[in-house]
């Protein structure tokens, strides 16, 4: 009967596969039976229950169980049953731990999951911890389920704690405060240097490799951020930003990353007002204006900090500081339908780039020179710019670049190639740029420029009247737009769907659509005169309606 119930097969199996040879009997079956009860079903409290089969016979196993929970009785029972029975289960095994084993299990709780070598790296450079066993204690955690082991992306065994543990053990090691400061600073500086060398990775460690690496630690480098930004420590969060900037760039995230920006930005007025200070925190403006002009588009303080920091470098001899301000400037200018003085920022940039001989910079000043000459209609030009910016991009490769913004630049030049071979008049060899482009997106699997991508793909579309493409391609772009907040691809892609509807007969809903594009552009802060929204409008023959990429360097 026993094994009838899901909870009583559970606690079987796990007790079963703790090694102590335990076979259920029919002289069991009660105490099983009661034991399960007794834990209201719950299975991680089953689970922990099973795991001292090994120390105890079920009949002592009962007894404990229910002489612990009727000493808790008099406690606090606000809490609904089953929260309460389990936090009792997991108090009752936390009470059966030696003394090394429970501070290893509070201390770890501090981390989100981790390899052995980092906890055990960590936890050595805590005082209490100094003479613990730290593998045989988390070693002996597992076994009583308490920690868990599943494999990370490099294939290697991560540990880890259920929420309700961790949790529970947070708020045990929380009874000792100066503990919790130890673990949590050895735990910051450690992850913070985990940080930093994957980003040196980057030099010899395939892009995919590096991301899924800095994923597996992301809660340990969020919580190693925190506590830098708890003790206000601007060096540490100094550090610790290029690579978590790079990481939710990569990942598409702004939002992320504007909050880091911001965070940091709070802090520095807390440093020595030096020339040098003020030189990074006008860099730090710019680069969080740069971010929230890709997501949200103009903004008069987007516009203030590019304009202060430039003004910042105008008498710079370091031209490369300025490089940055001036793509962001040229990109505003382009916003605004200001194309002469946009040619002028582009030359400027182009100057900047040959004396570098930065391939980096030099894909940037040849993409800004494309657009800009496009605008100008000179599409010869501007074809030739956009093949040298995807060839020194190629030069470039495509690692996390500390600080890059928006599309990617291969994908710019080959989205922007494409169109204007269209316009050139050479159909073929526009479907294949704009393939490539669609190609190099995904297999970055950098979801702005996947947005930006089926953007210009969209717009071939609409131009080669081909509504089914163009309606499936709306449909990716929604998605990929409302899955990581980024309204001005979700208002184009909106737009783009509406024409595919009216194309199909639906003029009705079509026009509706529209319509709610139309106002989200009303809401987004952009410029009257250009933008992203103005981008569907004019025939094949008109300039390229390409929205200037943002900032990636």
């Amino acid at each position: 009967a026993v094994l009838a119930s899901e909870a009583g097969r559970l606690f079987a199996d796990r007790a079963a596969a703790g090694g102590s040879g335990f076979t259920l009997t029919e002289e069991d079956a009660a105490d099983v039976a009661a034991i399960c009860r007794r834990l209201d079903g719950l299975p991680l409290a089953i689970e922990l229950a099973a795991a001292r089969v090994g120390l105890l016979s079920i009949g002592e196993l009962r007894a404990r169980l229910d002489q612990h929970l009727e000493v808790l009785a008099g406690g606090n029972r606000d809490q609904p049953r089953r929260q309460w029975t389990l936090h009792d289960a997991v108090e009752w095994s936390e009470d059966l731990l030696t003394e090394e084993e429970r501070f290893v299990f509070r201390a770890f709780s501090v981390f989100t999951d981790g390899h052995l070598t980092d906890i055990d790296e960590v936890l050595r450079a805590v005082p209490e911890a100094s003479a613990i066993r730290i593998e045989e204690a988390l070693s002996s955690l597992v076994d009583k389920s308490l920690v868990r082991v599943e494999p990370g992306s490099d294939r290697r065994p991560r540990l880890s704690m259920l929420q309700t543990i961790r949790r529970f053990a947070s708020d045990r090691l929380a009874t000792a405060p100066e503990a919790v400061e130890r673990v949590r600073a050895a735990h910051a500086a450690h992850y913070s240097a985990v940080a930093t060398g994957v980003q040196r990775e980057l030099a010899s460690t395939d892009r995919a490799v590096v991301l899924a690496r800095l994923t597996d630690e992301l809660g340990n480098l969020r919580a190693a951020w925190q506590y830098w930004v708890d003790r206000r420590d601007v060096a540490r969060l100094d550090e610790l930003l290029g690579p978590l900037w790079g990481y939710h760039e990569a990942r598409g995230d702004y939002q992320a990353a504007i909050v880091l920006g911001e965070q940091l930005l709070e802090m520095l007025p807390d440093l020595p007002d030096t020339q040098e200070r003020r030189h990074d925190e006008l860099a730090l403006r710019a680069i969080v204006a740069r971010t929230q002009l890709a997501v949200h588009g103009f903004s008069p303080d987007a516009e203030r900090a590019i304009n202060e920091t430039l003004e910042r470098y105008e008498s710079s001899r370091e031209a490369r500081r300025r490089f940055p301000a001036l793509r962001s400037l040229n990109a505003l200018q382009l916003w605004r339908s200001d194309f002469d003085s946009g040619a002028v920022t582009s030359r400027e940039l182009m100057a900047i780039a040959e004396v570098e001989r930065d391939p980096t910079l030099l894909t940037e000043a040849h993409l800004m020179t494309c657009i800009s000459e496009s605008w100008l209609q000179d599409v010869p030009t501007a074809i030739e710019h956009a093949d040298r910016a995807a060839e020194h991009f190629r030069a470039t490769g495509s690692g996390l670049i500390e600080f890059r913004i928006g599309t990617n630049p291969g994908v710019v030049a080959t989205a922007v190639g494409g169109l204007l071979r269209w316009i050139g008049g050479f159909p073929d060899a526009a479907e294949a740029g704009l393939q490539r482009s669609l190609d190099l997106a995904d297999e970055l699997d950098h979801p702005f420029s996947r947005a930006f991508a089926r953007h210009h793909a969209m717009l071939l579309d609409l131009w080669r009247e081909d509504t089914a493409s163009l309606a499936a391609r709306a449909e990716e772009s929604l998605e990929l737009a409302e899955s990581h907040g980024y309204p001005m691809w979700r208002a184009l892609a909106l737009v783009f769907r509406g024409a595919a509807s009216v194309a199909s007969g639906d003029r009705a809903g079509g026009l509706a659509e529209l319509e709610e594009a139309f106002a989200l552009c009303e809401r987004l802060a952009t410029p009257r005169s250009s933008g992203p929204c103005s981008c569907t409008s004019g025939p094949p023959r008109t300039p390229p309606p390409v929205r200037p990429a943002a900032p990636s360097s």
